[in-house]
């Protein structure tokens, strides 16, 4: 994870071609409160909760730095990285966008808590990845952001429990959305 740290800050560093697709933060906040919406059809008791969760992000937004944009891998998580000679390759790259440089890290991260992993091992992971990407990117490291895109992206996989029927996937909706609520309350903005 350390190597995919910096592997992932030189794909972000890449040069950007003018004119490709955008991931803004628009665009973030129409596809949660489209999440929100499926959500709540299937669990309706979790309606409040998660059209909550879309508010504050939305609220968050305004209040966190514009940040540039850089290329993002768009669907970056375990399942996107395989391993050769102890180098990391990247692949599926149908999403490969312009976008929020902590777009990436978040979704990786998300994905590592849902592996159902030790917590010790799941968070030595998570430093591994974050520090290494940090020290090679200083420049676009914003853990606020961070933060903000761990949240919307376990929101984001809430509804996928249902989706592909994960066992028990009743109560892996409740916990993926309580990820969510947990991420948005490490991030220093006022909440309404």
């Amino acid at each position: 994870l350390h190597r995919l740290g910096h592997a992932l800050a030189r794909l972000q560093a890449a040069p950007v071609v003018p004119g490709g697709a955008q991931r803004t933060v628009a665009h973030s906040l129409t596809e949660a409160h489209r999440r929100a919406s499926k959500i709540a059809r299937v669990r309706p008791e979790l309606t409040e909760r998660a059209m909550a969760l879309v508010a504050w992000l939305a609220a968050a937004a305004d209040a966190l730095p514009a940040v540039p944009l850089t290329l993002v891998h768009g669907d970056f998580h375990p399942e996107q990285v395989w391993v050769h000679e102890g180098r990391p390759l990247l692949f599926d790259f149908d999403e490969f966008a312009l976008g929020h440089p902590m777009e990436d890290l978040a979704a990786f991260v998300v994905r590592l808590q849902q592996r159902g992993l030790p917590d010790s091992e799941c968070e030595a992971g998570t430093q591994a990845l974050l520090q290494a990407y940090r020290q090679a990117a200083p420049q676009h490291w914003q853990p606020d952001w961070l933060r903000w895109h761990c949240s919307l992206q376990a929101l984001l996989q809430t509804i996928r429990a249902f989706i592909f029927q994960v066992p028990g996937w009743p109560e892996e909706m409740s916990r993926r959305l309580a990820l969510a609520e947990r991420h948005a309350r490490l991030l220093q903005v006022p909440r309404s």
